[in-house]
């Protein structure tokens, strides 16, 4: 987990400010999600609670989840 973030932190900080970067950055991993928030999620979806809203959770979605709280 740690080498996951600290390498998506390396995309973002260093290497996608190269021009070009953007063809390359599939290469690096996205920054990882905590277990609590994937937990919500899935009972959420579990319960039904999801198709009022978009039913398809992207991971943009898990950010702006996680930086509410």
């Amino acid at each position: 987990m740690w080498g996951n973030d600290a390498a998506a932190l390396v995309n973002s900080m260093i290497f996608s400010k190269f021009p070009g970067a953007c063809p390359l950055d599939f290469l690096f991993p996205a920054s990882s999600n905590k277990l609590s928030t994937v937990g919500h999620f899935a009972i959420e979806g579990a319960m039904g609670r999801r198709e009022s809203v978009e039913p398809i959770v992207s991971h943009q979605m898990f950010i702006d989840y996680e930086s509410k709280q």
